[in-house]
């Protein structure tokens, strides 16, 4: 989830259990350490242009880091306020504002490695976009009713807004997991209709709302892709994307960068040979789960493989412009259709 969100959830957590015996340094603990695990953008000339899949939602987002990096945080604030009879309050606010970080993030598709470093595993539950006007404003209005109540001279209520609040937009993110769920039925459904045999099925959500889906089915030899929004009922109507196969994808599928990317996508990458007659042949693998709107068939970003004419591989490199190729206001007309449509 975006770093504004995870800071307003991050708040809004403090308002509930923290700020009335903390005060307002509660809501700045909470605010830096929900923001805390995003600084990995800190870490991105380690791994120059593969740092979205190395160091981005990595170490600082799992739940090691996040119990570790609770204890310092919280000692900086409680020698800063001089409050040293409530060490343990303000560990607990900054241990529940870290964990409220990967668990959203989990919410979401980009996939969050909360198990490192025991283990690389990669794990999203695709309820809702990485960004999300809804469950977003729910969390601004409760801190905005938690600051009416408190500058009218009722902060007793604050608390119960704010869990007000949280209520909600947890249930908004159970909205999106019962989309989800039945997203992945249905495309599963007409798949089978249309006599396409399945060994995975996966339904994505769309940046913005959970009404709008990106349906992805694959097969031995292909990847199906549709769409479906619970706005404007219809059919799905699946396009087949199928897997090229062959001694080069075989190799470059091998290559260890390949091997990580895949790790990322969770699986869920196609091989396509882009000029098989090339002098230098060039293998990109694209990321299913996202699409550019408006163009089911063509992925947000991939990792070409570049071979020399002794078939070796001479590069690997991410592609993550693909967005760029497409005017501004094309890709937000047929973003809004998407939604609505």
């Amino acid at each position: 989830m975006d770093s504004i969100t995870q800071v307003l959830l991050g708040v809004t957590t403090s308002e509930v259990a923290f700020r009335r015996k903390l005060g307002k340094p509660a809501n700045w603990l909470a605010a830096v350490s929900a923001l805390l695990p995003d600084l990995d953008f800190l870490l991105y000339p380690l791994d120059g242009k593969w740092w979205f899949m190395t160091n981005h939602r990595g170490i600082s987002h799992s739940f090691l880091f996040t119990t570790l990096a609770s204890f310092p945080l919280a000692w900086l604030f409680w020698k800063k306020t001089g409050a040293h009879n409530r060490y343990l309050l303000f560990w607990a606010c900054a241990l529940v504002a870290l964990i409220t970080h990967p668990l959203l993030d989990l919410c979401t598709t980009y996939g969050t490695p909360v198990f490192l470093p025991f283990a690389e595993a990669r794990f999203g539950w695709d309820f809702i976009g990485i960004v999300d006007g809804v469950y977003s404003s729910v969390l601004i209005a409760a801190l905005l009713g938690c600051r009416a109540v408190r500058s009218r001279g009722s902060p007793r209520w604050a608390p119960v807004i704010a869990l007000g609040g949280l209520i909600l937009s947890s249930g908004y993110i159970g909205l999106g997991a019962w989309c989800h769920s039945r997203a992945t039925d249905m495309s599963l459904t007409a798949a089978r209709g249309q006599g396409i045999a399945p060994s995975q099925v996966e339904a994505f959500p769309m940046v913005g709302l959970v009404n709008a889906w990106r349906l992805v089915i694959e097969t031995d030899d292909a990847f199906h892709v549709g769409r479906i929004n619970f706005l404007a009922p219809g059919g799905i109507r699946f396009r087949r994307l199928p897997k090229e196969k062959g001694p080069l994808v075989d190799r470059a599928s091998r290559h260890d960068r390949v091997t990580q990317y895949r790790r990322f996508a969770r699986g869920m990458i196609r091989p396509v040979v882009v000029d098989s007659e090339a002098e230098a042949p060039v293998i990109e693998f694209e990321d299913m789960r996202y699409a550019i709107p408006g163009r089911e068939d063509r992925t947000i970003w991939s990792v070409r493989v570049t071979f020399n004419p002794a078939g070796d591989i001479v590069e690997v490199v991410p592609d993550q412009e693909r967005i760029g190729d497409y005017p501004p206001g094309e890709v937000f007309r047929a973003f809004w259709h998407e939604l609505w449509h």
